[in-house]
């Protein structure tokens, strides 16, 4: 039957398009989720207005992130720390929503079942 090729072909192309849609969604999750959270570790902290700051464009790497040339010394522990857990915070976020997805697609397709007449 020919409707199974276009079947096959616009399933094919949904799909694809939910996958860079849950990659974008997710990404921007876990990195509001990161940088949330490390807000919150560097008050904790107590670290300087001033090398806060000099954070911002390290931030981009989540948990890749580093001191950047010249930061204090008695801060880098601290701040390798704080990234550890953020990033955990991150991942926690982003797994909890991707759970929660897998729950609602679970019902859609629980839902979308053909129930016998």
């Amino acid at each position: 039957d020919d409707r199974a090729g276009i079947a096959s072909g616009v399933n094919n192309a949904v799909a694809r398009m939910a996958q860079l849609f849950a990659i974008a969604v997710l990404g921007l999750l876990a990195a509001n989720a990161f940088n949330a959270a490390l807000d919150v570790e560097l008050v904790k902290l107590a670290m300087p207005e001033h090398l806060v700051a000099a954070l911002a464009e390290e931030r981009i790497k989540m948990g890749a992130m580093t001191a950047p040339d010249g930061f204090p010394v008695e801060y880098v522990a601290p701040l390798e720390s704080a990234v550890a857990q953020s990033f955990r915070n991150a991942f926690g976020t982003v797994a909890w929503a991707a759970s929660g997805l897998c729950v609602v697609a679970s019902a859609l397709g629980a839902w979308s079942l053909k129930r016998p007449s």
